[in-house]
């Protein structure tokens, strides 16, 4: 990897972290609690500024009850560029944020695509057939 790559791999795991703590309703004070390290290490770390060792992101993980590899692992096949430009959006949203843990929390399938042509119906969208 280059040196400018490792620093956006830094970055993108920060935002998961961010993502990951506001998920669970926490924070920042609270995780870092967790963790026994300050806020302000906790800020760095989700911003990329300071790098996260393999052993610490291990504690993270299980301080959010939360496999290792999630940090990791492609989301849906998407490059971790496009996985992160997801994570800030959703971070930034509280509303979108919200709407994402309780469409999850839909069992059927055929309830979320109603859902999903709902919400294309409100946005002006057209609804593709599914």
């Amino acid at each position: 990897m280059q040196p400018e790559s490792l620093e956006e791999f830094d970055k993108h795991i920060g935002l998961l972290l961010r993502l990951l703590r506001k998920r669970r309703g926490l924070t920042q004070m609270e995780l870092a609690e967790k963790l026994d390290i300050s806020y302000q290490q906790l800020q760095k770390y989700e911003t990329g500024k300071n790098r996260i060792s393999a052993s610490r992101l291990a504690v993270i993980a299980g301080a959010l009850n939360v496999p290792v590899t999630v940090f990791f692992k492609p989301e849906n096949g998407r490059s971790a560029e496009e996985a992160t430009i997801s994570v800030d959006i959703l971070s930034d949203n509280p509303s979108l944020t919200r709407l994402v843990r309780l469409f999850h929390r839909i069992e059927s399938e055929q309830l979320q695509g109603l859902l999903l042509q709902c919400a294309m119906v409100f946005a002006k969208e057209s609804p593709m057939v599914r």
